[in-house]
């Protein structure tokens, strides 16, 4: 059975957003303070190391979420909540909204998208690796017509590149924030009162877990599949 528990980190992060766990550490996006880091963090000391604040000298916005590939690369998202929502310490964004690689062996840090998505969220890999998927949450929860979008894009040239991208679901209500696929290809979008789970090949809503109260945000699966399913 799994067990909630609270990790006290050294030094203390501001407005920890996304987070995932690989290689026996956690992995954490920060999108509060002067500097807004990934960081890899020690579920045993707590001791908190960081990774990433800048993209080529400018201030990375705000990372929201982060992913490893089977070559423990990473993909994340760089919205700008930080200064839309008036984190403390927080400047004005010096990047466009982006989608990100970083290649942990060389340190390449790779701008893969920055036009198409307005507000880039969570993101999640196929089972192959050759799709990334990521949710675009700029909505409102009550506006009907806000963007409430998840993308696919092709992988191509070892993860460095992303080209046909496509919509392959839109929410009905609130947001798709937090995505992740199962085993068999899945795709869980965490939005407006549960987890939508749909097929991506075609787009269609299978069904959806219900679960109190409003909005899901983050989603994580048990070791990064769904058992089963």
């Amino acid at each position: 059975m799994p067990v909630v528990r609270k990790v006290e980190t050294s030094p203390p992060l501001p407005n920890v957003n996304g987070a995932t766990y690989h290689n026996g550490a956690l992995y954490a996006a920060t999108n509060g303070g002067s500097a807004r880091y990934l960081y890899r963090v020690n579920i045993t000391t707590g001791e908190a190391v960081p990774i990433l604040n800048n993209y080529r000298g400018r201030h990375l916005n705000s990372p929201n979420d982060l992913i490893f590939d089977a070559q423990s690369n990473i993909y994340f998202t760089d919205p700008p909540y930080g200064a839309v929502q008036q984190w403390p310490g927080v400047q004005e964004p010096e990047l466009p909204n982006g989608i990100y690689h970083f290649n942990t062996m060389t340190k390449a840090l790779t701008a893969l998208c920055n036009s198409v998505l307005q507000m880039p969220n969570g993101l999640a890999l196929s089972t192959d690796e050759r799709t990334l998927y990521v949710a675009d949450s700029n909505s409102s929860y009550h506006s009907p017509t806000s963007v409430r979008n998840v993308w696919a894009f092709d992988v191509q040239a070892k993860g460095t590149l992303l080209t046909n991208q496509r919509l392959v679901y839109q929410a009905e209500c609130g947001w798709p924030d937090g995505i992740r696929v199962s085993r068999n290809g899945y795709l869980f979008v965490s939005a407006a009162g549960g987890v939508d789970v749909m097929e991506p090949s075609t787009g269609l809503l299978l069904g959806k877990i219900n679960t109190p109260g409003d909005i899901i945000y983050n989603l994580e699966l048990a070791s990064g599949n769904a058992e089963g399913v």
